[in-house]
């Protein structure tokens, strides 16, 4: 089972997030965008009982103990799982440790204090789950994946896709979307 939110269909289909860079030649990234965003659908709203039903008969699939959860307020939380499949090296601070429990509560960044940067690639399937909510946006989850890694580069140089494993497919996601399934 990949991710949390994406397999609330019927047949409990596999589904993934993967992180890429985002970088196209010449204007061909405008013309993709905007032929994306005609051919995307907007998704149904789900009733509160309806939701609660998908999450319910998710949970009775899982075996893996990463379960969803419907809150109070009617927002539900889980986990994804994203593929970092980055063809760039990502930019991060020269000489500086992991962030420890502390520097994290206390909003510490370690990578403010120091000038010195290196480069390099990271594994081409590196993977890293997330618990998410269903109000989390893809940006957000960009944002915590480069913080999380002390990755120094523009969150916009980074897209989220949404792919089914059966099939390969892939779909590219807005910066404002959630990322759940849609």
């Amino acid at each position: 089972m990949s991710s949390g939110y994406s397999s609330l269909d019927e047949e409990l289909e596999e589904f993934f997030f993967t992180a890429k860079s985002t970088f196209f030649k010449g204007g061909s990234a405008a013309k993709n965008v905007k032929r994306d965003a005609a051919v995307e659908e907007t998704p149904k709203a789900l009733t509160p009982q309806e939701i609660q039903q998908k999450i319910e008969r998710y949970n009775s699939k899982v075996k893996n103990c990463l379960l969803m959860k419907q809150n109070d307020d009617g927002t539900y939380t889980g986990f994804i799982k994203v593929h970092l499949k980055l063809r760039r090296p990502v930019t991060v601070p020269a000489g500086i440790r992991p962030q420890s429990i502390y520097d994290a509560l206390k909003e510490v960044n370690p990578a403010d204090r120091t000038d010195r940067r290196t480069s390099f690639y990271l594994p081409l399937d590196a993977v890293k789950q997330l618990h998410i909510s269903s109000t989390t946006t893809v940006a957000e989850v960009i944002q915590g994946l480069l913080k999380k890694f002390m990755v120094l580069d523009n969150p916009q140089k980074f897209a989220l896709f949404k792919q089914l494993k059966k099939d390969r497919q892939g779909r590219s996601l807005c910066q404002s979307q959630t990322v759940r399934k849609t």
